[in-house]
Parts: C-alpha cells; sequence; structure tokens
C-alpha cells in the first residue's frame, strides 16, 4: 500500500494495493496501469528512401498503444511515404501504411496530408518506440508529427 505519494500535480494515492488501477513507486512512478505520454516536433524532416526516424522514446516496462499522426508533404514527383512503427528496431508490420500525396503527376498538385498509424507494443524498460518514414522516390517531408503512448498494461 502506498499512502502519500504524489501521483501528477499534487493528486496523491491512498491505498493502492496490487491489481489497483494504478500502482506508483516510493519514487512517484507508475508501475502498473493506464499513463501516457506524447513526444511532437515540428522541425520538417525529409524522409530518405533507406528509412528516417520521425519520432523515438524510450518508456518505463509495460504495454503501450502507439499512435503517430503526421503532415506529409511531396515536393516531386511520385514522393510517396511509407510509415511503420518499430519496437527495439524491429517493425511491426501490421503498423505499415503507405500514403501518396501527389494528386496527379501530370498535373504536379502537391497535396499536404495527414498520415497516422498505430501498434501495440510491450516493452522492457530499455526498448525504444519508434516511427520511420520511408520515401520511395521524389521529395516527402514530414512535420507536425505526434507519437501518443498510452500505458495499458
Amino acid at each position: 500500500m502506498i499512502k502519500g505519494s504524489t501521483l501528477f500535480n499534487g493528486q496523491y494515492t491512498f491505498g493502492l494495493t496490487a491489481g489497483a488501477p494504478i500502482s506508483v513507486n516510493a519514487s512517484n512512478a507508475i508501475t502498473s496501469g493506464i499513463s501516457n505520454s506524447e513526444t511532437t516536433s515540428t522541425t520538417a524532416t525529409a524522409c530518405s528512401t533507406t528509412g528516417t526516424t520521425l519520432l523515438t522514446v524510450t518508456p518505463v516496462a509495460g504495454t503501450y498503444l502507439a499512435i503517430f499522426s503526421g503532415n506529409v508533404t511531396a515536393s516531386s514527383a511520385g514522393g510517396n511515404i511509407l510509415t511503420v512503427v518499430l519496437n527495439n528496431g524491429s517493425a511491426i508490420t501490421a503498423s505499415t501504411r503507405t500514403a501518396l500525396p501527389l494528386s496527379t503527376a501530370a498535373l504536379a498538385v502537391f497535396q499536404n496530408m495527414t498520415i497516422a498509424t498505430n501498434a501495440i507494443i510491450t516493452v522492457n524498460g530499455s526498448q525504444a518506440i519508434s516511427v520511420v518514414g520511408t520515401s520511395s522516390a521524389g521529395t516527402v517531408t514530414v512535420t507536425q508529427r505526434t507519437l501518443d503512448l498510452i500505458r495499458i498494461g
């Protein structure tokens, strides 16, 4: 049981026991239950054909719902983008998404669009959760991106 430990911004936990919705340790770190974090960047990042890390975070051990979104712009014909969530460097295939922000090569109409993906990931506290963007051709830039992690276990 933890009593008097600060949880967030002056809130306190009282009487938490094993199996409670949220448990914290003596350092006030959440050790089990639901929590969240957000990593963002507004820096324009051009994606290469070999893959470019867009965001990465190394959370405490647990199981997370990772949700990524970002603004994508192509500045040359054929510039589509593939994004994928990685667990400690290994791609989570089901999270792979492809977008083509160029409406037609003949008209050279380049669009801004949002790309998003998600995955459920279990990490041990030293493993990173990352999102990588890869351009198949041309120049594709990602800006205003966010990686939200919601701890679900």
